[in-house]
């Protein structure tokens, strides 16, 4: 046992080289180590690595011939040099996710070689969705599947496809991981707020195109998700399923006649599969107008809570006032009414 001074944890190669100065035994040793190293990464069959034409010569000594063999293509995994087509599938709200067969079957016919990734994380209730940590939960599982997937799949070309809460799980496991990289994307149904940052994902964490289908009777997104956009705990939700999103990298498709799901019946799955495996385009065909009254009731509903919202709480600001001591009921009123003007112009502002 010896210590030998100026290194660290883990600096075993300076404490060797120290060593192998004073001791032939230690010498002997490192040499016998260096043998071992090599032979383990030139010889592939022992750990499963695509076989080589060639192996890289003894020139520039160890250290080049140990960098040569990793930065070596010809002994990257054989799956990397035969990329493949990588389709996830993340369902969202109240739903069994039988649409992920379909459309993985149709994927399949289109390319044989193409391998789908169904993501399911349970039936997601409405009122698991008000929660931020159930979403978070089903979001860990998408971020587990990409994980395992891209290790199983190395330099393979992953695409994405999900409806209603999978848009929101997708979106914020992109947002979150530098890592992650998509080439196409599909929404459809979608829960995230208009004002979603996609451009800041497009062209580093997704490569390809950005598809958003919006159905002109989506009473979960047009209603319920508009509503929720206004209240701080739930401000990354909005309408973007259903009014678009405002970046342009996003091609929003408006309008295909029905409701939430009507985006993911058979009859669209083809033109869905073409479009994730670059075989189709962005835009959607069979649109149609926003609709009769009947369509546009739920955004007139959205409006209707909206203000009424607003005006129940400007009523209920004074009342809140008056609970303080006389001498503060004056300056409690002013600050909360200005907090009150200050949100709603950053929620205008926003929207």
């Amino acid at each position: 046992k010896k210590v030998v001074p100026n290194v660290g944890h883990g600096h075993f190669t300076l404490i060797l080289k120290d060593e192998t100065k004073t001791s032939p035994k230690a010498l002997a040793a490192m040499q016998e180590l260096k043998a071992a190293i090599v032979a383990g990464l030139t010889q592939p069959k022992t750990i499963g690595w695509a076989q080589p034409t060639e192996l890289p010569g003894p020139q520039g000594g160890f250290e080049a011939t140990v960098e040569r063999t990793i930065e070596s293509p010809r002994f990257a995994p054989a799956a990397s040099r035969h990329p493949r087509q990588v389709v996830f599938l993340v369902h969202g709200i109240r739903d069994f996710a039988e649409w992920q067969a379909t459309l993985g079957a149709e994927i399949q016919r289109l390319s044989p070689e193409a391998i789908i990734v169904p993501v399911t994380y349970g039936y997601f209730t409405a009122l698991q969705f008000l929660y931020r940590t159930s979403r978070k939960r089903a979001m860990r599982v998408f971020v587990d599947r990409y994980t395992q997937a891209r290790a199983e799949h190395r330099g393979a070309i992953f695409h994405v496809a999900c409806h209603s809460n999978g848009t929101w799980v997708v979106a914020h496991a992109l947002k979150d991981n530098l890592s992650f990289r998509i080439k196409n994307l599909y929404l459809c149904g979608s829960v995230l707020s208009r004002t979603f940052p996609w451009h800041k994902l497009q062209g580093s964490r997704i490569t390809g195109k950005i598809r958003n289908d919006c159905a002109n009777q989506d009473w979960p997104v047009g209603v319920l998700c508009s509503i929720l956009s206004w209240i701080p705990l739930w401000w990354d939700l909005g309408s973007g399923g259903v009014d678009g999103f405002q970046q342009r990298v996003v091609t929003n498709n408006q309008y295909l006649q029905g409701h939430h799901g009507i985006a993911l019946t058979s009859t669209r799955h083809e033109e869905i599969a073409q479009f994730l495996l670059g075989m189709g385009s962005e835009h959607a065909s069979r649109l149609t107008k926003r609709g009769p009254f009947k369509s546009r009731l739920l955004y007139i509903s959205a409006v209707v809570v909206v203000v009424g919202l607003i005006g129940l709480i400007s009523t209920w600001i004074p009342w809140l006032a008056l609970q303080f001591p006389p001498q503060w009921q004056q300056p409690a009123l002013l600050s909360i009414w200005t907090l009150w003007v200050i949100f709603l112009i950053s929620r205008l502002v926003k929207l």
